[in-house]
């Protein structure tokens, strides 16, 4: 006996109706899929989070522990005493190495050691500072100072000069260490026999910046040279 077959008829709404249900199971298995890496992805971005925060917590603790250790060190160094500064300087480039204040402490280190006379290490500690410093003219232009005083100790005038007032020190430097740069470079001319070029440096000083206190000893040092001048 021959088996009857049963037509069965689907309708287009049926198809579609079936179409979605396999894009909706389609899509769970898509989730299903990558749900696992989702979550790993967003485990990562939390911990990195975590991570960044904690690294800035640190940072800004380091930077805090390393000011108030420069601030230490300058007021020994204000007081005079040199080796116990000398040895706050160096715990800062030793504990907090990557800070600001380490990086500005390579000036102060230069400087007590030009204190403690040892120009060869000074002259190293303050060109270091003038590379690390270059984004703060106060430091940059104190570095650059000392170089100066360096070479004016060792009788290289030219050379202090030069320091003293490098090229284009007026952006360089700040406002404030500007008259004492064209000061102490004044004075080497004048021990170079250069009178006229140190008349002139103490007359901009006089002129241009009249109202630092250093501008008094600059009108004293341009007439007595101005009156050594009239009697040659």
């Amino acid at each position: 006996m021959a088996k009857i077959t049963k037509k069965v008829r689907v309708t287009k709404q049926e198809i579609k109706h079936d179409n979605i249900q396999d894009r909706i199971i389609e899509s769970f298995g898509f989730f299903k899929t990558y749900a696992k890496q989702s979550v790993i992805a967003g485990i990562v971005i939390i911990v990195l989070v975590v991570m960044l925060n904690s690294y800035l917590t640190s940072k800004n603790k380091k930077e805090k522990g390393a000011n108030t250790k420069l601030s230490y060190a300058i007021n020994l160094i204000q007081s005079g005493n040199n080796q116990d500064a000398l040895i706050a300087i160096n715990d800062i480039q030793t504990q907090y190495w990557g800070t600001s204040p380490a990086r500005e402490s390579f000036y102060y280190k230069a400087l007590i050691e030009y204190n403690m006379h040892q120009y060869d290490k000074a002259e190293e500690n303050a060109r270091r500072s003038l590379k690390n410093n270059k984004g703060n003219k106060f430091l940059y232009a104190s570095s650059s100072h000392l170089l100066g005083a360096i070479y004016e100790q060792n009788r290289k005038y030219e050379e202090a000069i030069k320091y003293y007032l490098p090229v284009n020190y007026k952006n360089k430097f700040d406002k404030i260490t500007i008259p004492y740069s064209m000061y102490d470079a004044a004075r080497c001319y004048e021990k170079l026999q250069k009178i006229e070029d140190a008349i002139s440096l103490f007359k901009t000083i006089e002129d241009d910046y009249g109202d630092y206190k250093i501008a008094v000893e600059a009108n004293r040092k341009r007439m007595y040279l101005e009156a050594l001048l009239s009697q040659i």
